[in-house]
């Protein structure tokens, strides 16, 4: 079964409290990292033009 759009992963039950803290842990890690890309694109892509004048993709 597939986790619904928005859903970080699937959790069974009775869930093993290891891998539910791992899980968690995943999550929070990935929302960091795409907050920090957000971020960084917008400090960065403003400066960043290809030769011909149009910029570069937003990479979403």
């Amino acid at each position: 079964m597939r986790p619904k759009k928005g859903a970080f992963d699937f959790i069974q039950k009775p869930p093993d409290l290891n891998w539910l803290l791992l899980t968690v842990r995943n999550a929070l890690d990935k929302f960091s990292l795409v907050t920090e890309t957000k971020v960084l694109r917008k400090k960065i892509l403003p400066k960043c033009t290809t030769l011909s004048g149009s910029r570069l993709p937003s990479g979403r």
